[in-house]
């Protein structure tokens, strides 16, 4: 996906979660199939309204292979790699590499509320 095409309609899709606390992963598969068929030009796995605050590290790595994996080049994935710690954000930006997101959702440091200047130094950190 050298060449992709960023315009259109981004859906950050719900992390659904079973009785069990796990990750659904079929009812996510079907989210993603639904978000497609409607026109979709992209998919945010773990986004804000992604629950990624909710996920460990594996969990989190594990969404993105799946996005991946299910998406199956129909269009770009990016990875929602917000987090609070620089440390984090650089392990989920690179857990989203591995597992072949197209790009990441980048955010400055959630719910800190940071001025401009300290959101600069968290990302020159």
């Amino acid at each position: 996906m050298s060449d992709i095409n960023w315009g259109g309609i981004f859906p950050v899709l719900v992390t659904p979660f079973g009785a069990d606390g796990f990750i659904n992963e079929t009812r996510y598969k079907a989210l993603i199939d639904d978000a497609i068929a409607n026109g979709a030009k992209g998919i945010v796995a773990a986004g804000s309204t992604g629950e990624f605050y909710a996920l460990t590290k594996a969990e989190r790595a594990r969404l993105y292979k799946l996005t991946v994996d299910h998406v199956a080049r129909r269009v770009p994935v990016l990875a929602g790699v917000a987090d609070l710690r620089v440390e984090d954000v650089l392990e989920a930006c690179q857990s989203a590499v591995a597992s072949g997101c197209a790009g990441g959702m980048i955010l400055p440091p959630i719910y800190a509320m940071p001025s401009p200047r300290e959101i600069v130094a968290f990302f020159e950190h």
